[in-house]
């Protein structure tokens, strides 16, 4: 978790560089930023903590003890987070990333498993406020939303993917919802094989901001 713990800094570290610069440059009040910060719950495929992530995503049994003499002849506590092992952290520390939802990723019955936090800022556009947004998204509906707030027309080859239009929530999901406006009832998820569908049983009005 150290390992994690230091990458994570280097990670919002380097981002905030980005930010510093555009601030620099004059450019911060008219640009819209869109902070992600995993994909899909924090991983327990670690399992008991493990330096080969794929030694569990392949099957093949191992104990601790076997990890630490490998880790040994690879430089010891050093190596971990290096070229030399893909290590992950114990599945406990999975859990506790999630909090305060239940389960860790691959699972779609679980928030720990499907739901990670996302930042907006766009200081010309969006006022500030502490106010979470709890509303359902997917990452594809972000694209469609800065087409449209910039005013970009979709590049035709990305229209149709085999043959079918692409049916994302569209871009006023995504204002609405960071305006509060929008909320919507039913959501599905399948993460191999594991599914589930959640329903909002409260009597919501969807509405569309021009």
């Amino acid at each position: 978790m150290e390992v994690f713990a230091g990458f994570t800094e280097h990670a919002d570290f380097h981002a905030g560089r980005i930010i510093d610069e555009i601030t620099r440059e004059g450019k911060l009040d008219n640009t819209l930023i869109f902070y992600i910060w995993g994909d899909n719950g924090s991983s327990a495929e670690g399992l008991n903590g493990t330096i080969s992530e794929q030694l569990a995503q392949n099957g093949i049994p191992t104990t601790i003890s076997q990890h630490i003499e490998a880790l040994k002849e690879l430089g010891g506590l050093d190596a971990l987070g290096g070229p030399k092992t893909d290590n992950m952290y114990h599945a406990g520390w999975a859990w506790a990333g999630s909090t305060p939802y239940q389960g860790t990723k691959l699972q779609g019955a679980y928030f720990g498993g499907v739901r990670q936090p996302m930042a907006v800022a766009w200081p010309n556009r969006i006022k500030a406020d502490p106010t979470a947004r709890p509303q359902f998204h997917h990452v594809i509906d972000i694209v469609p939303t800065v087409y449209e707030l910039t005013k970009i027309t979709p590049p035709p080859s990305r229209q149709r993917i085999r043959g079918r239009i692409r049916s994302p929530a569209s871009a006023w999901c995504t204002r609405s919802a960071i305006q509060g406006t929008w909320h919507p009832e039913d959501q599905f998820f399948d993460i191999m094989a594991s599914r589930s569908i959640y329903h909002d049983r409260l009597d919501r009005k969807r509405e569309r901001t021009s």
